[in-house]
C-alpha cells in the first residue's frame, strides 16, 4: 500500500506515527498543485483539505482512497462543490491530538466509501467509529465547549489556568486540562471549528472574547517550550 500525507508540523507527525512499520508513506508539507502528484498512490490523507490550503483539481482523476480533515467542511459540501467522488472520500478527526486516540473518528457518504474504509481501517490495524458527516464531528465538539467554557472562567477571575486543568484532570480523568489541550490542538484550529460551528448555531458556539484574544495575539495558554 502507498499513503501519500499532505500537511505539516506535528499534526503530520503524529499522523505518521500511527502507521505500522514497513508501509509505503511519502510525505509532502503542500498541497498538490497538480493531478500528476497523487498517481500511483492508494490512499492520501490530506490533512489541509476543507482548509482553504490544499487544491481541489489535484483529485479529479484520483482514483484511490483519499481520507480528509472533515472537521470544519463536512463531505457533503466537499463533494457539492469540489471535483470529489464521494465513493471513495472518507472524513476523520484530524485535529491533533485526536489523530493518536485508541479509537479514530470517522465519516463516509455512502456504502462504497464505508467499504474502503473497512478495507484501510484492516490494513492499517486502526480502530474506528463511525459518526455523522457533521462539522465538528462528536469528539471536537465536546472538547471545544470545554475550551470555551474554561475560557469564561478564567476571563471572570474565578480560578487560574493552572487550577483549572488541574481540576478537569483529577475530576473526569481526561488526559488534559483546557487549556493544556487548547494549546496542543492549537488555537488556530479550534477558531476555525468555532467559525464553522457558527454557521449551524450561531449562539451556542459563540466564542469567549478572551480565547479570540488569545488568538488574534498569537498566545499560548502556557509559555512555548
Amino acid at each position: 500500500m502507498k499513503i501519500l500525507v499532505i500537511g505539516f508540523g506535528a499534526r503530520a507527525e503524529e499522523l505518521i506515527a500511527q502507521f505500522p512499520p514497513k508501509l509505503d508513506i511519502t510525505h509532502m508539507d503542500s498541497a498538490p498543485s497538480d493531478q500528476n502528484t497523487v498517481t500511483g498512490y492508494d490512499v492520501v490523507f490530506d490533512l489541509n483539505y476543507g482548509q482553504g490550503v490544499s487544491t481541489p483539481g489535484a483529485y479529479d482523476r484520483f482514483t484511490g482512497t483519499l481520507v480528509v480533515g472533515g472537521v470544519c467542511t463536512p463531505l457533503v459540501s466537499m463533494t457539492a462543490f469540489d471535483v470529489l467522488q464521494p465513493d471513495t472520500l472518507i472524513g476523520m478527526n484530524l485535529l491533533p491530538t485526536f489523530i493518536s486516540r485508541e479509537v479514530k473518528e470517522w465519516s463516509f457518504l455512502n456504502d462504497k466509501s464505508r467499504k474502503a474504509g473497512d478495507q484501510l481501517a484492516t490494513a492499517l490495524g486502526w480502530t474506528f467509529l463511525e459518526v455523522d458527516d457533521r462539522v465538528g464531528m462528536v469528539t471536537p465538539r465536546i472538547i471545544l465547549q470545554i475550551i470555551n467554557e474554561a475560557c469564561y472562567t478564567l476571563q471572570e477571575g474565578t480560578a487560574t489556568i493552572e487550577d483549572i486543568d488541574n481540576a478537569m484532570k483529577l475530576g473526569t480523568n481526561y488526559p488534559y486540562g483546557p487549556f493544556e489541550w487548547a494549546d496542543r490542538i492549537g488555537l488556530d484550529h479550534l477558531v476555525d471549528l468555532f467559525e464553522a460551528l457558527v454557521m449551524e448555531d450561531s449562539e451556542r458556539y459563540k466564542i469567549c472574547p478572551l480565547l479570540m484574544d488569545k488568538y488574534w495575539r498569537e498566545e499560548t495558554f502556557y509559555p512555548k517550550t
